[in-house]
C-alpha cells in the first residue's frame, strides 16, 4: 500500500477513471499548520463523468462556494448535524445545518445533496424526520436524498 498525500487545491489522479482534488474545510474556521498545511479538507472526486463533493466536517466559509462552483459538482456530501453554543461549549464544533447545505448547494448549483452525519452521536444529531419535512420547503433546484442504513445507492450519468 502507497500513502500519498496531499493539500488544498491539490490533486491526485488515482487510477485513469479517479481523480482527488483537495479544497479547504473549515471545522469552525480555515486552519493551517506551520508548514501552511491545512488541517481540515473537503475532497472533490471525479469518477469518470461524475463529479463528488466531500466536505469532511466543515461550516460554511467566505469562499466556499468559489471553490465549489468551478468544479461542476452533480452530488455533494454534506454533513447537516448544525452546531450551536452548548456543542460549542463542551467541544464539539458542529457543522452545517441543513438550510446551509441547501444554500450551498444552490450557490454552486450542485443538484444533488446527500446530507449525512446525524444519528451518529446522541448529543451531536438531528432527527431524520425533520430532515424528510424540510425537503418538502426547498423547492425542486436541489435534489436532496437521505441515505439510509442498508439501503444501496447507485449514480448514473
Amino acid at each position: 500500500m502507497q500513502i500519498r498525500t496531499i493539500n488544498a487545491d491539490e490533486s491526485i489522479q488515482l487510477t485513469s477513471e479517479i481523480r482527488v482534488h483537495a479544497i479547504p474545510s473549515a471545522h469552525i474556521y480555515i486552519e493551517t499548520n506551520q508548514n501552511n498545511e491545512h488541517l481540515y479538507l473537503g475532497y472533490i472526486i471525479n469518477i469518470g463523468k461524475i463529479t463528488i463533493y466531500h466536505s469532511g466536517d466543515c461550516v460554511p466559509y467566505p469562499a466556499l462556494v468559489h471553490n465549489l462552483e468551478k468544479h461542476n459538482i452533480d452530488i455533494a456530501f454534506l454533513p447537516i448535524n448544525g452546531r450551536d453554543a452548548f456543542r460549542e461549549s463542551r467541544g464539539v464544533p458542529g457543522n452545517f445545518t441543513f438550510e446551509e447545505a441547501v444554500d450551498i448547494c444552490r450557490q454552486s448549483h450542485i443538484p444533488t445533496l446527500l446530507p449525512h452525519h446525524f444519528g451518529m452521536f446522541d448529543f451531536n444529531t438531528v432527527d431524520p424526520a425533520e430532515i424528510r419535512q424540510k425537503i418538502s420547503s426547498i423547492g425542486t433546484e436541489v435534489n436532496c436524498i437521505v441515505p439510509e442504513i442498508d439501503m444501496e445507492y447507485s449514480v448514473c450519468d
